[in-house]
């Protein structure tokens, strides 16, 4: 990257933003989208292979910005990443898909683009569960349990 660039990154945005409106930019976004097309139908794994990478990669960026570091359940601290799940706080989490209209890794990326927003917790597999089924989550029943 360049040192202009580097210094000088919104008049890039806009001159890109720019560019991309005139004739030129236009066709060059319909033939690199035609190329890209071609390119994941001869290179199905690796393009694949890249996109698990990129979503593991985000999983854990977004997961450990709500979770500490390293990422840890609020409820009952479990500390193995691949039983952590993402929480809204305040339930509607099904809402807010059908809203986005995005699969899988939507949530996540819409998280990224938005820096962050308030309104996730990151929770464990079980402790979520008991959560969505509305009743007291075992964990916290133990924990009041060894407090009294």
């Amino acid at each position: 990257m360049s040192r202009w660039l580097k210094e000088n990154p919104s008049k890039h945005t806009k001159y890109v933003r720019t560019w991309n409106k005139t004739e030129k930019g236009i066709a060059y976004r319909e033939k690199h989208k035609e190329y890209m097309r071609e390119w994941r139908k001869k290179n199905p794994e690796r393009f694949h292979s890249q996109q698990r990478k990129y979503y593991r990669e985000l999983r854990y960026e977004i997961i450990s910005h709500y979770g500490g570091n390293p990422p840890k359940c609020k409820c009952c601290e479990e500390s193995i990443f691949e039983f952590l799940t993402l929480d809204h706080i305040n339930g509607g989490g099904n809402q807010q898909r059908k809203s986005l209209k995005t699969g899988g890794n939507g949530l996540y990326a819409w998280i990224k683009r938005n820096n962050f927003p308030p309104g996730f917790q990151v929770l464990c597999a079980n402790c979520n569960y008991a959560k969505w089924t509305g009743k007291e989550c075992p964990h916290y029943a133990d924990r009041i349990k060894i407090n009294n």
